[in-house]
């Protein structure tokens, strides 16, 4: 009887970095810290437009993020 292999692999996350002025806290966000609110009233990003990549953190949504999560 033949077996059938599967492969199951981990999600990945790939972040591109350029060179320039990367905001590395809007860049991976730590939303649930109430830190990251108080301390970033004007640059921070807002609850709707972040998507969640854990229960900790999470990154910004552009317009294709959003298309794809539906």
């Amino acid at each position: 009887m033949a077996e059938t292999q599967t492969t199951q692999k981990d999600p990945v996350i790939v972040v591109l970095q350029l060179t320039g002025g990367n905001d590395y806290l809007n860049t991976v966000i730590p939303y649930n810290n109430p830190l990251y609110r108080d301390n970033r009233k004007a640059v921070g990003i807002p609850d709707n437009q972040i998507m969640h990549l854990d229960a900790q953190y999470g990154s910004p949504l552009h317009g294709a993020d959003q298309a794809v999560l539906g």
